[in-house]
C-alpha cells in the first residue's frame, strides 16, 4: 500500500525474487506448505513481515489445491493468514483484499478466541471495498440464477435464491456498525 511513486526498483526486485522462489519450489516439487522451526509457512512469514499485496497475490496465483492449503493453514497460534493480517497494526487493506481474493472462505474462519474476521476488519476501519469483499463471501442469501437482482426476488421468488441461514458478517455490519457502511450496502443492493 505504498503511495504512488514510492515503489522503488528494490521493491520490484523483491517481488521478482519471490516469483522466482515460488517457481523454483513448484519445479522442484518442494512443498510451500512446509513449516519453519517457528511453525510458519512461507505465506505466514510473508504476511507477518508485511509483504506487499503483490507478493500475497503471487501466492494467490498458485494452483488451486496448493492455494487452498496455504491460505487455510494455521500458524502455531492457530491463526489463518487472514486473521494474522487483521491482527497486524496498520495492516494494508490491499493485503487483506488479496487474501480474501485468494480464498474467500477464510472470511468465515474465526480467530482462536472465536472472533470473526469481519469484527476485526470493521474495528480497525478497513475501507468499504474490503468490507464488501467480506460481505460477498458471507451473505445470508445466495443468488443462483439471476442476472439482475430485484428486491422482490429476495423475498418472493424463492426459486431464485437459496437461504443460507444466519451469516455473521452481514448481520454484524448491518446491526453493530452504527450505519458506517450503510451507504455502501444501499448502493450495492440497489
Amino acid at each position: 500500500c505504498a503511495s504512488a511513486g514510492t515503489i522503488v526498483g528494490a521493491h520490484n526486485s523483491c517481488i521478482a525474487g519471490v516469483q522466482d522462489i515460488l517457481a523454483l519450489h513448484e519445479k522442484r516439487k518442494d512443498t510451500l506448505s512446509a513449516r519453519d522451526n517457528n511453525g510458519n509457512t512461507p505465506l505466514h512469514i510473508a504476511v507477518k513481515h508485511r509483504a506487499s499485496h503483490k507478493v500475497i497475490d503471487l501466492f494467490g496465483d498458485l494452483e488451486e489445491a496448493l492455494r487452498r492449503k496455504l491460505f487455510s493453514q494455521l500458524d502455531k497460534d492457530g491463526n489463518v493468514p487472514l486473521v494474522i493480517a487483521l491482527n497486524m497494526k496498520d495492516v494494508c487493506p490491499c493485503v487483506v483484499a488479496s487474501i480474501i481474493r485468494a480464498l474467500p472462505s477464510m472470511c468465515l474462519i474465526p480467530s482462536p478466541s472465536g472472533s470473526m474476521p469481519i469484527r476485526k476488519a470493521t474495528a480497525i476501519g478497513l475501507p468499504s471495498s474490503v468490507i464488501k469483499a467480506f460481505l460477498l463471501t458471507d451473505m445470508p442469501i445466495e443468488i443462483i440464477h439471476a442476472d439482475v437482482v430485484k428486491p422482490e426476488m429476495l423475498v418472493f421468488e424463492k426459486s431464485k435464491t437459496k437461504e443460507l441461514g444466519h451469516r455473521y458478517s452481514f448481520w454484524h455490519v448491518m446491526v453493530e456498525c452504527n450505519d458506517i457502511y450503510l451507504s455502501m450496502i444501499e448502493d450495492w443492493i440497489s
